[in-house]
């Protein structure tokens, strides 16, 4: 007999959280377990979390993101994912994918090879001497510290103040001295181990990853997902209790409850804390020591002709030795050149994070200050924008310290006394898209 698509009370497996991690699991095990149920419940009206495109109410044709700009082709698990629900993805143009960093007050190049790094204007002559020396040092040497302390070791000082710094702020929103190599940046680690150096490691790829990006914007990924579950996903519907009732698990939110054998908890870690805190005090401590970076992002557009920078990059990040409130700003219409109506451009400017916690609280006024009085000059801004539109996401990144690989272990071996209980989520195994993603489906296919 074939089985209902759910029942109203009860199903076989309930996913509570609605964002790309949730969104994964619940579409992965739909389509490769037809014999199960499975129910999604999301909180908010709209799945998807912090991967929403907006659509400006005052300009038409333009569009820009509330999260992520773009992601690495070489993890094949979210481009797999996209295309089971027929979303495609195209690459970034040429002159997107350099990145800059500024430093002195000027926009340098962030080199990204050797090569690049040999012709760089942004290290001295001794740094570089100095960073191509890699090879010689010690195969562990920096492996199991922070960020700062693995390019100290193996690159020297002055490329850790003015690349890895710059980096940990821009893209973890983190301090490169607390972020964690082997939790931030793992695969790193892992090429090391296995050829030796990192230069060995560069010198031994065939190809650097292609930084890519959903045609129409971000949010037609778990749009696309969402119209997949179809009724499997409930939106608006907050789950406020989390019990295990004999050998079920059952959970309540407004308006009803539902019941099922195994539960995923796909929610951000505070929510997650909440929730399992009647049956597992010690797991929710553990859920609720990690610590969250918050940002704001002020996203300005301005006429073409009032830009003097090119814009021939993905962006710029900015070393600490700037003393600027902004940690970066993406230009997103480089990225995506259809995210805009000829003639204009789209610039996001993100403050926040470890490095300036007061500025993911700044008011309207003093992030549009940010712009003029920090982008402009970089870039050439003149006159006014054509629009200002602010957003604020208040602990929205786990910080991945040095205590995390460690507090990650005691999760898994709590989560895993548990009966027919997981945990999916941004601060398990990689804040990424592509770690969320890839993290999720294998998580569902051993379900």
């Amino acid at each position: 007999m074939i089985r209902p698509a759910f029942e109203p009370d009860r199903v076989d497996v309930l996913v509570i959280g609605g964002g790309i991690a949730g969104l994964a699991y619940a579409h992965t095990l739909a389509r490769t377990s037809h014999e199960l149920s499975v129910v999604l419940l999301e909180g908010e009206r709209q799945a998807g979390g912090v991967m929403r495109t907006l659509a400006s109410p005052t300009i038409p044709g333009l569009r820009f993101e509330f999260g992520p700009e773009a992601i690495a082709d070489d993890a094949p698990e979210t481009l797999a994912l996209a295309r089971e629900v027929d979303v495609e993805f195209v690459a970034l143009p040429e002159r997107a994918r350099r990145r800059l960093v500024v430093h002195g007050g000027e926009l340098h190049e962030l080199p990204t090879s050797l090569g690049a790094l040999l012709k760089s204007r942004l290290l001295s002559a001794g740094a570089k001497a100095h960073a191509l020396g890699e090879r010689l040092r010690s195969k562990s040497a920096g492996l199991d510290g922070s960020l700062w302390d693995f390019a100290v070791a193996r690159l020297g000082p002055e490329f850790a103040e003015k690349i890895v710094d710059p980096v940990a702020a821009g893209i973890f929103c983190g301090d490169a001295k607390q972020l964690s190599l082997r939790a931030t940046l793992p695969v790193v680690a892992e090429l090391i181990e296995k050829h030796g150096s990192l230069t060995s490691a560069l010198l031994a790829r065939k190809r650097p990853p292609t930084p890519v990006r959903p045609q129409g914007g971000w949010g037609a990924l778990p749009a696309a997902l969402a119209s997949s579950l179809g009724p499997r996903l409930r939106l608006a519907t907050r789950v406020t209790s989390l019990a295990h009732v004999g050998e079920r698990w059952r959970a309540e939110f407004d308006g009803g409850a539902l019941e099922a054998p195994r539960v995923v908890l796909a929610t951000p870690a505070p929510a997650a804390a909440e929730l399992v805190a009647p049956f597992a005090p010690e797991l929710a401590s553990e859920l609720a020591a990690i610590e969250h970076e918050s940002i704001a992002t002020v996203t300005h557009v301005w006429k073409r002709e009032r830009v003097s920078h090119p814009l021939d990059a993905f962006g710029y990040l900015v070393t600490k030795a700037e003393r600027d409130v902004q940690i970066s700003t993406q230009f997103a219409s480089s990225i995506d050149p259809t995210c805009a109506p000829d003639g204009l451009v789209v610039l996001r400017t993100r403050v926040g994070g470890a490095r300036q916690k007061h500025g993911a609280n700044l008011n309207d006024d003093a992030l549009a200050s940010v712009v003029m009085y920090e982008v402009a000059p970089l870039l050439g801004l003149r006159d006014d924008p054509e629009l200002l539109s602010f957003s604020r996401a208040p602990k929205i990144l786990p910080r991945y310290d040095l205590a995390h690989p460690e507090r990650v272990k005691r999760i898994d071996a709590l989560t895993t006394a548990i009966p027919q209980f997981e945990l999916v989520g941004n601060y398990l195994r990689g804040a990424g898209v592509n770690a969320i993603v890839a993290d999720a489906r294998a998580r569902a296919r051993r379900a």
